[in-house]
């Protein structure tokens, strides 16, 4: 796993190595300059962008760098203010005739290759004036633009854009990647990332980056049948939701991720419209009023013996739904995922999970996570690992917060997985997540979390795998589904 961290333990972690550990500011940026070179030294003409802070100071090392090997870049400054360690090396080049002030009409085309080290991931403010003008003029002219640790405008934590940002083709990552690189807007404004560790010693929170070295399942053994692998029952559909396919393949995907036994249970005036799509999978229905599941705790009861059960996905916002919720939260000793319009339910009151005997894994989007914590959804948007591992640690369940980054935590440990496409923007695409989870829990060989984490980077390799074959708009969410058990065969080891 690669460490990830905030902008906050990066500024501890940054005073840390120079005050205890005596390295210099100045010594640091020399660092970080070589490293940035490194990605620029085949290239003949350099402009390099330069704010007035460490960012900025990474920019005129770099210059430094390039001058002093008879190379000679055109470095743009908004002015002649620099701090602390910056100063230094402006000092170094303040004589080189080839600095230029910005005016915010700049054409960068000209260059094979523009670095943005304009702000770093200390921004706190909207980008405005002669930088929101600067962002724009690069957006636009530059053919090729590398960021120094993180385009400049995007936010260090969440990845929001603030007001403006640099869209990159390469983000030179310092010393250890930031999360606002993985968050929000983060993943379409870095282009490829690269890191490079200067010698930073990380002190405080780290979160975990989920790669393909953490994931692996054991081959199975020979002498074993449907039972060894766990039983998973998913809860859902209703007259409003219910698509049959999507059903059915949201229970594949749950036999593909491990599960033996797959049951779907659904009203039961719709469960004829799931039979000619259910071949590996069996159907359990169940009363129902109003085209929806109804409560009814003797039908119910028989599903507390499954080794999973995934529910809420289309099972419609009845009176009911939450009587059903809340049976199977205090009456279920196994792993219970939550998804969609169980979500809904449980923000009705959801102190409901205090009273849980089962192990659960929530797996809300931004607004389902809104409706839980009862705030607007710029609040999670703005800090996504924060509020999940606040909820996460108030109510003793995993949250898996989906996003272009998804982020998975206990309420103690956070891990994000970054696997994904923008093909999976549409309807269907949590229904497998929700799958692939439920038939790793059945299987019962991991922990909830990294059952959780695993069903994330996973679903999101099937995604990539779809996009591949189909483009961003003609993949659809079965085909996502169809290309889990292609994934899963890679890491068995």
């Amino acid at each position: 796993m690669l460490d990830v961290i905030s902008r906050e333990t990066m500024r501890l972690s940054d005073r840390y190595t120079i005050d205890s550990l005596k390295v210099s500011g100045g010594e640091l940026m020399m660092r970080a300059a070589l490293g940035i070179k490194e990605e620029i030294d085949v290239c003949e003409s350099v402009a390099i962008i330069c704010g007035g802070g460490n960012n900025g100071g990474d920019g005129l090392c770099l210059a430094y760098l390039l001058i002093s090997e008879g190379k000679f870049p055109d470095v743009y400054i908004f002015g002649q203010r620099f701090d602390n360690e910056a100063k230094l090396y402006y000092d170094k080049i303040s004589e080189y005739s080839n600095i230029f002030i910005i005016d915010g009409g700049e054409d960068y085309s000209k260059y094979d290759v523009v670095v943005d080290a304009i702000f770093g991931t200390g921004l706190a403010r909207n980008v405005a004036g002669i930088y929101f003008d600067t962002v724009t003029a690069l957006n636009a002219t530059a053919k090729n633009v590398i960021s120094v640790d993180i385009p400049s405008g995007l936010d260090g934590n969440c990845g929001k854009v603030m007001g403006a940002a640099v869209k990159a083709d390469k983000t030179v990552s310092i010393n250890t990647i930031k999360s606002g690189l993985l968050l929000g807007s983060g993943k379409d404004h870095s282009g490829r990332v690269v890191n490079k560790d200067i010698g930073i010693e990380i002190v405080g929170e780290k979160y975990r980056l989920i790669g393909d070295d953490d994931v692996a399942f054991p081959r199975r053994l020979n002498n074993s049948h449907k039972n060894t692998y766990g039983n998973v029952s998913i809860i859902a559909g209703s007259a409003k939701y219910m698509g049959a396919a999507k059903l059915a393949y949201t229970g594949s995907v749950s036999l593909m991720a491990g599960a033996g036994l797959v049951r779907l249970v659904v009203p039961s005036e719709y469960s004829a419209l799931l039979v000619p799509h259910v071949v590996e999978e069996t159907l359990y229905p169940l009363p129902s009023k109003d085209g929806m599941i109804a409560f009814d705790k003797e039908a119910l009861t028989p599903l507390l013996a499954s080794s999973a059960i995934a529910f809420g996905m289309g099972v419609g916002d009845g009176e009911e739904i939450f009587d059903i919720l809340e049976f199977i939260v205090e009456s279920y000793g196994g792993r219970l995922l939550i998804d969609a319009d169980g979500l809904n339910a449980l923000s009705k009151d959801t102190d409901v999970l205090l009273r849980k005997k089962c192990d659960i894994v929530l797996t809300p989007h931004v607004k389902e996570m809104s409706r839980l914590i009862g705030k607007e959804v710029g609040d999670v948007m703005s800090d996504p690992i924060g509020v999940a591992k606040e909820f996460a640690a108030k109510y003793s369940v995993t949250v898996l917060l989906k996003g272009a980054s998804s982020v998975i935590t206990d309420g103690r440990e956070v891990y994000i997985t970054a696997t994904g496409a923008p093909s999976m923007a549409k309807g269907g695409s949590g229904d497998v997540l929700s799958g692939v989870i439920a038939g790793i829990l059945a299987g019962k060989l991991f922990d909830v979390t990294k059952s959780a984490y695993l069903g994330a980077y996973i679903a999101g390799k099937a995604g990539e795998e779809a996009m591949r074959t189909f483009g961003e708009y003609g993949a659809l969410a079965r085909d996502t589904a169809r290309s889990v058990s292609f994934v899963m065969k890679r890491y068995v080891r």
